[in-house]
This record gives C-alpha cells, structure tokens and sequence, in this order.
C-alpha cells in the first residue's frame, strides 16, 4: 500500500487554506491495516542453487511479491544471478514470494518456479535442480561428431510448457530433468550442413537415460553445372517440404553448398519437396526449382544452370559514357514464385543474367544516381538478347551542392568493429556546415537508406586501399515504410555546423579480421522523392510540408580511412 496524501481544510474567517500531510509512522499504521511496502525495511537474502549437488553458475533468480499482481516477471528489479559458486544475493522485505528461477539458454536444465515466505528468521533460501541426467551422442550421417549445435527436450503433452535446452558439444549432450515425458529435437547449429533436425517423440523419463542422435535421412545428391558446362562451387541447393495448402515459400530447411567438383548431399525424411538451386554471388543466374516430387529412396538430382543469356549496356541519354553505377534485374512474371536475379553494372555499364528459358519476364533497372527504376515489361526468354538500355539524363546540380559542406570522421578512433555484441557500437560522425549565405533546410542523416528508399538518400562507398569496391551484403528488407517526422528537418543557418552520429555501416562485404578500408558518404537530399513507390504525399502533411520546401542538393563527404575488425558472417 503506497502511502496516502490527505488534504485538510482550515477555516480562517472567510478563507478556506489547503495544505497537504503526508502521513508516516505511526499514523500511516494506525490509517492502514497493512504497512505500505515502500516503507518497510529490506532483509539481505542469500542462497545457493545447486544442480545436481554441484554449484549451478549463471542462474537468474526472480522474486516477485505475491501481493503484486503486476502481469509480466520483469516489471519488478528484485532478481539477482548466482556466481561461479551458485551463490546470488537480493535485497527484499518480508512477504510471500513466487520465485522464478531460469537457467541460461543451453544448460540442460528446466525453468522452475517455487513459493517462498521470506522473513528476518528466513534469509536463506537455497534451491536445487534435481532429477535424472539424460545423455548421449549426436552423429552426422557420414558418423562424425555433430561439433556444435543443440537438443530440445519438450514436456508431453507440450502445453504443460515443461523443456529445456542444452548444447551439443564435440557430439555429446547432457540434461538433468525431472521424472516426464518427454519429446526431444537435435538440431546441428551448422547452417548449411546438408541435413534436418532428428526427432524422437513420447519418452518416458523415470531413470538416468541414454538417447543416441544418428543424424540423417534418405540421400539426394547430385552435381550442379554453371552456365559453361563446368562444375559450379558455392551454389546453394535448398529442399523444401511441400505442405498441402500452402505455397511454395522459395526457401527450404534443409541446405547444402556444392563443392569445388560442384556436387551437394541432403539428407530428407520420406516425403514431397521441391528442391532449389541457387548460383553463388553476384546472383546473375536464375534460380531454378525442380519439383514437386516425392522422395522415399536415395535419389540422385543434377541441375545444369544454363539457359537464355541477356546482356546489355546502360546509358544515360545525352551522354557519350556508360552509366557504371545501376543494376539490372529480371523477375518472372508468370509462375508463383517471382524468382528473380540481379547484377549490378560493371565499370563498362554491362550486364549478363542467365534465364530459364519459355517464361516471361520484367527487365528492371534500378538507376542508383536518381534513385529511379526503370522497366521493360513482358518480355519472353526464348533466344539469347541483348539490351540497349537509356536511363534519363543526370539531375542537374544545385548552387547548394558547392555551399553546403559534409564531412565524416571516426568518433571511435582509427580502428573500428563492424559490430559489438551487447556494447554500444563504433559510431562515425557526419558534419554539415553551410557556407551558403542563406538558409538551408535540410533531412537529417541516420533516418533512411538505400533499404527504405526515403529521403535522404544516404550511400557509402567502401573500398580497399587498392581501389577495390566492398559490396553490399545481402540482406532481408521488408515491405515497412518509415513515416517521416517534422523534428528529422533541420535548418542550418550560414556559417552553422550541425553533426549527426550513425553507426558504421554494418551490411558491407568486409573481409574477416582486421583491414583497412576507405570510406566515402554521399547525401542527397531530393524533396519529391517516392519512398518505394509510395508517394510522399502519403506522409505527415506538417513533415512534408517542411520536406517540399527544403534544399536540394547532393553531397560528398572527404575519404576517411579507417581499419575494421569483423567477424565471419
């Protein structure tokens, strides 16, 4: 009960005077039957979980009051996680507690919860995970140890919500549950390893148990040839169960590489699939999909990823040069899936995809100086083609594109980490300084990319010192469009800096470890830019109001180079 605020009238003559008492101590206890919790003082508790009867580390111990009957665990802070020796320690007062006790992800031990009653002669409040230790090995197909990876047990039936979760460790495995029934699920953590997870439902678990996982299924391999004839390395070849009534997702659970001799191994349980292959980067070839069929026996699929070659050059009108900064992309029109390839231009402005012959396609380009995609609609795939695309002339440039200034530097010194897990990332500072006479009004930076297709418009050029352009990785984008706010326009008087912070830019190519790279950002600021096809009059009106009367222009920072530590993606 929180304490109560009382607010008294005193009558002098005509004047009524309001004052307000917080009432404490005894009075608080004589108004109440129950002594607000605020108010109470706190008993130091301690304990020791212990799994097994040895030490449990990294325990997360929850006490919530039972009095409280807020709906979520961690609306409250009294939690606390136990040391190297299982031991925690908490600060609570007096009171009936449910506690929730958790174990970290992968330890083989079940989340539990317990109602305690804590009191000056009850400080110490130990707990243990008992119960029978379920162990044994996880093996490949081929009879290795699965290196890493992890195994769920499940309560049956599953709503009883009873699990949890432990990790493989050079092919072995270990619980400590209480007496169940149980279903478990292997799973490999190698993304790409070629095979499924292993399932072994209803077991009963009343004694100390060993449970085998031999990974696999029935075989389906094959070979997959480039456009060439020759063996094709890294492609990815996917299968994916047919469900009936559901449509093909293009994506399948069960994934393999090809080798350098361009052959792949997956194993499946008995079922229908379609099977998916897909070239290695940069993406210039079709997807193909073979399929449905139903697989009961080990089975041998090739695919020969050749077909109607279409290539071109991109122009730009009323200019003599190639335009090297666009991209080409076909999509089919006509099958359910919209497969589609992409391929960015080379220095010449040309471009090469590989079709599967007899379907229609659109034939996109996206020209990246303008921001404009460009489409020849409907065309069939029957003979080898090539293109003559023009793209509309250059924008014209703006006296703002000389006066405004933009500049980056590293706020996180020389060297830098493409990400940080559970730290605040490196971060690079984008400067704007206006040396125009007049007023500029400007987007601020950090709130579109080239992902959102918003304004502004905010590209890095990342390179080698060699020269060498970093691509952009490839990444899942969705169909959400960010509404733009009136406070992400800013106005910048003459002789004015105004700097923004943004991270370092993540979704790159880099190479794993640490090197060197150049980095170059270009700003452009287009007031009547569609945001993926979506008119910016379906914006705030008081946002694009300020948005249509501000500066157009186009900026480029200085060269900054840095050294990135990053990880294997």
């Amino acid at each position: 009960m929180k304490p109560h605020w009382f607010l008294a009238h005193v009558r002098t003559g005509r004047t009524v005077t309001h004052f307000a008492l917080l009432m404490a101590g005894t009075l608080l206890a004589v108004s109440c039957t129950r002594v607000p919790s605020a108010l109470r003082s706190k008993i130091p508790v301690t304990g020791r979980v212990l799994a097994d009867g040895k030490p449990a580390p990294g325990i997360g111990v929850f006490f919530r009051l039972d009095e409280d009957r807020r709906r979520f665990r961690f609306d409250h802070t009294d939690y606390a996680t136990t040391d190297s020796l299982g031991m925690y320690s908490v600060h609570l007062i007096s009171g009936l507690y449910k506690v929730d006790i958790d174990p970290p992800i992968g330890s083989g031990l079940p989340s539990r919860s317990e109602q305690v009653s804590v009191s000056a002669t009850r400080s110490r409040l130990d707990f243990e995970f008992e119960g029978h230790r379920v162990k044994g090995t996880v093996l490949a197909p081929s009879g290795v140890a699965v290196d890493s990876g992890q195994v769920i047990a499940s309560s049956v039936p599953r709503e009883r919500g009873l699990g949890a979760g432990t990790l493989i460790r050079q092919g072995t495995y270990s619980f400590l549950l209480p007496t169940d029934r149980y279903s478990f699920a292997a799973w490999s953590a190698t993304y790409g390893s070629g095979f499924g997870p292993q399932y072994l439902e209803s077991v009963t678990v009343s004694a100390d148990t060993i449970i085998n996982f031999q990974m696999g299924g029935i075989s389906v391999g094959g070979q997959v040839l480039g456009p060439d004839g020759s063996p094709l390395q890294h492609a990815t070849v996917e299968a994916e169960e047919v469900r009936p009534g559901s449509p093909r997702m293009g994506f399948g659970l069960i994934k393999n590489t090809t080798a350098s001799d361009g052959r792949y191994q997956l194993y499946v349980r008995p079922g229908s699939y379609w099977l998916w292959f897909r070239c290695p980067y940069p993406y210039s070839i079709l997807p193909r999909v073979v399929g449905p069929m139903t697989i009961h026996e080990p089975t041998a699929i090739n695919a020969e990823l050749t077909g109607v070659e279409w290539k071109g050059t991109v122009r730009r009108t009323g200019a003599s040069g190639p335009v090297d900064d666009a991209s080409a992309m076909a999509r089919t029109i006509d099958d359910t899936d919209q497969r589609v390839t992409a391929i960015r231009v080379d220095s010449l402005g040309a471009f090469r995809l590989i079709l599967e012959p007899g379907l229609r396609y659109d034939l996109e380009t996206f020209d990246r100086q303008r921001r404009e995609r460009n489409v020849i609609e409907a065309v069939t795939a029957s003979v080898d083609t090539t293109f003559e695309v023009l793209l509309p002339p250059e924008i014209t440039p703006t006296r703002a594109d000389s006066t405004i200034k933009i500049s980056i530097r590293s706020v996180s010194g020389k060297k830098v980490h493409q990400r940080k897990n559970r730290k605040p990332p490196d971060v690079i500072e984008t400067t704007f300084f206006n040396s125009d006479p007049d007023t500029v009004t400007l987007v601020r930076p950090g709130y579109a990319d080239y992902w959102d297709g918003g304004a502004p418009i905010e590209t890095w050029e990342i390179r080698t010192p060699e020269g060498k352009r970093v691509e952009q990785a490839t990444i899942f984008t969705c169909g959400y469009v960010t509404i733009l706010r009136a406070d992400q326009i800013f106005r910048l008087a003459p002789g004015e800096r105004r700097s923004f912070t943004a991270p370092v830019p993540e979704h790159y190519r880099y190479e794993s470890g640490s090197h060197h790279y150049q980095f170059r950002l270009s700003y452009e600021n287009r007031p009547r830019l569609d945001w993926r096809g979506r008119p910016t009059r379906d914006h705030n009106p008081d946002a694009l109001r300020l948005l249509q009367q501000s500066t157009p222009c186009r900026l480029v920072s200085n060269t900054l180079e840095l050294e990135v530590e990053s990880r294997d993606r």
